[in-house]
């Protein structure tokens, strides 16, 4: 199974693939994207999944939010 990770923050998106092998997580497919580049996560989620031609079956997001106080 091939997972899709991001780290989206306010200056990077981070991409990457998951997938277990003999027991281990194996990250590839690293990519990083300015936040700024796009008006919204996904045109650079598109341009992320056509660039490394993968078709995962899950995502999980790390999504940064507004720090208060």
């Amino acid at each position: 199974m091939t997972v899709l990770v991001a780290d989206v923050g306010g200056t990077n998106c981070r991409f990457a693939l998951a997938e277990q092998e003999r027991g281990a997580l194996v990250l590839s497919g690293f990519h990083t994207y300015a936040s700024a580049s796009q008006p919204a996560l996904e045109p650079l989620l598109h341009d992320y999944l056509d660039r490394t031609g993968a078709s995962p079956s899950a995502a999980a997001l790390a999504v940064a939010g507004p720090v208060e106080d």
